[in-house]
């Protein structure tokens, strides 16, 4: 299991922390900066199951003053399409927001988690095409970690120990930013936008500038790029037209990992769910 990074005093380290005590000949010490998921897959010896299975698991309101769910199962097989359903108040956005904040105990911490959902102030200042192609957690780390190597091999010319070390240190960068895809990302990304109805113009906005429903093709565009091992769909269809509601069941079809999906769509989920999990 991943360690926690912490200072002397406990307290945990801030990413301008971390970032300063990177030892750049050490992998392991790079390492250190990847996203909490990545450092605790990489502490496996085999790649672990992707599942969720916890058992007396309770979940109390956000104040604390009454149980919504106590001593019950929480089961997320693998590659599980499921959809979740309940009345309002029983706790489904509440159960959501706890699994992508890590705030679940004995949940999963080697998985990648992204919950989909309307966009909040603060993640509006972007281009609708930067948005998205930056939104991979891990993408976004090898990048500057790429950067960063890049710039200490040109700063140690004269050492050629050095420079081999972090010779090798980039390829493995290089290796990891592969296999998530991170050199077809905008590429991707830009496919995805042009079927929504986003031109180059269109690609070039603020998010602030657009509509609901624009913007939430825009939030599923972020997950399918981050493609994560469990995603979260609260509403997907809020303020979506037909053809976009099309795009998105096709795309549900063919994920190939895990979702759980909250939707008022019948019809979307009788297409793409193949469990149910009730509240």
């Amino acid at each position: 299991m991943a360690t926690p990074l912490v200072d002397n005093t406990g307290k945990p380290l801030t990413t301008e922390q971390i970032w300063a005590q990177v030892d750049w000949t050490s992998k392991n010490s790079i390492q250190t900066t990847f996203p909490p998921y990545m450092r605790e897959l990489l502490s496996f010896k085999k790649p672990p199951p992707k599942a969720v299975n916890i058992e007396l698991f309770s979940m109390k309101t956000p104040f604390g003053d009454r149980f919504l769910l106590k001593d019950t199962d929480l089961i997320l097989e693998a590659n599980k399409r499921q959809a979740l359903f309940g009345a309002n108040a029983t706790g489904k956005s509440l159960l959501f927001r706890s699994m992508n904040e890590g705030k679940i105990k004995d949940f999963p911490k080697h998985m990648l988690i992204h919950h989909c959902k309307e966009f909040e102030n603060h993640e509006l200042s972007d281009t609708v095409l930067g948005t998205i192609v930056k939104a991979h957690p891990f993408r976004k780390v090898l990048l500057q970690c790429k950067e960063k190597l890049e710039a200490e091999i040109a700063a140690a010319a004269g050492d050629a120990d050095k420079v081999a070390l972090f010779k090798e240190n980039l390829n493995y960068i290089e290796f990891q930013f592969k296999t998530i895809g991170g050199h077809t990302a905008e590429e991707r990304a830009i496919k995805m936008l042009r079927v929504l109805g986003f031109d180059e113009f269109g690609q070039k906005k603020l998010v602030s500038e657009l509509s609901g429903g624009l913007r939430m093709r825009v939030a599923l565009c972020m997950a399918f790029i981050i493609e994560p091992d469990l995603l979260l769909l609260d509403e997907p269809t809020n303020h979506l037209d037909f053809p976009s509601v099309l795009w998105l069941e096709n795309r549900l079809r063919g994920y190939k990992s895990s979702f759980l999906v909250v939707s008022h769509d019948r019809e979307l989920l009788n297409n793409v769910c193949t469990a149910v999990l009730l509240i």
